[in-house]
């Protein structure tokens, strides 16, 4: 199992989830970064914390496709919004919510930790 990655379960398919530059990226334009994510999120209506939670399973999935389909040469497809909704219940909105932070942390996580080993390595250089 990748380090890189969580997993959740859609309509009985396993997907994987990435936090990656590209997502990063993506979740930055939409809400100013990764810490504002939690505060927008609270501030919102329950209809626009669905659109926005589902948005956020949609990049991190796609991200997690992406980096798959390069790492074992396969050409699954990216899901959509819709993809996700139609196959979703409103009961696994907890659920999908849960799996974003999840796979966020995870990423942010391995994030801290690549800039700190590269920060000790400068300081060695020092």
């Amino acid at each position: 199992m990748d380090e890189r990655l969580t997993y959740i379960e859609i309509c009985g398919k396993k997907y994987p989830m990435m936090l990656n530059v590209w997502a990063t990226k993506q979740i930055v334009k939409r809400f100013g970064g990764l810490q504002e994510v939690g505060e927008k999120m609270q501030q919102a209506e329950y209809s626009e914390q669905i659109d926005s939670v589902v948005w956020l399973l949609m990049i991190l999935i796609n991200a997690g496709i992406m980096y798959c389909n390069y790492k074992n040469n396969t050409k699954e497809p990216q899901i959509t919004q819709e993809m996700i909704e139609g196959l979703s219940n409103p009961s696994d909105f907890i659920e999908y919510r849960d799996a974003v932070y999840t796979a966020m942390n995870k990423g942010a996580e391995r994030h801290i930790r690549s800039e700190e080993g590269i920060d000790e390595k400068n300081a060695e250089r020092a």
